[in-house]
């Protein structure tokens, strides 16, 4: 049996209702093809959303319901100190900090001051204490629980107690 707080990050990431607008497309410019979102991310200050594929990221404006003008941009170009070609995942832990995900490394980025925090890019075991790689979604629930997944599978990290929950994975 699952907790509620499993439930509820389950919740998050496959809600039941239907949006009361539209769902934004957004195509290639050379095609009308559909973008797959690898990863994406709230920045924490309730106005955006970062998506990120390949070796690009968008901002999405969450009020206006649509991208901001000029995107999509590189994220090496953009996010100084990130020399990935690819993100694999992304989770907003406190107001201003992006946790991005990339084989077995991790980077803590402050978006208000664009910078890697000092100290990262880290292994997995490094910043968790456990060897895990090449993850496909991650996302923080609950203030302080990072939820981490691999194909079936999925951990629950206490980011204040710096632990994997009892029974994870």
């Amino acid at each position: 049996r699952l907790s509620n707080g499993d439930i509820n990050a389950i919740n998050t990431l496959y809600p039941s209702r239907k949006p009361t607008q539209p769902i934004p497309t957004t195509t290639r410019p050379t095609g009308n093809k559909n973008i797959e979102v690898i990863a994406a991310v709230n920045r924490g200050d309730g106005k955006n959303y970062f998506f990120f594929k390949d070796n690009t990221y968008t901002r999405y404006n969450i009020s206006a319901f649509k991208p901001d003008l000029n995107y999509p941009k590189e994220v090496s170009n953009n996010w100084p100190g990130v020399n990935w070609s690819d993100i694999d995942a992304a989770a907003a832990w406190e107001p201003n900090i992006v946790m991005l995900f990339k084989g077995n490394k991790v980077v803590k980025y402050d978006v208000e001051n664009l910078l890697v925090l000092p100290g990262y890019p880290r292994t997995f075991r490094e910043e968790f204490g456990f060897h895990w790689s090449n993850i496909s979604a991650a996302c923080v629930r609950e203030g302080s629980k990072l939820y981490l997944f691999k194909g079936t599978k999925y951990i629950r990290y206490d980011l204040y107690s710096q632990s994997v929950d009892q029974g994870y994975p």
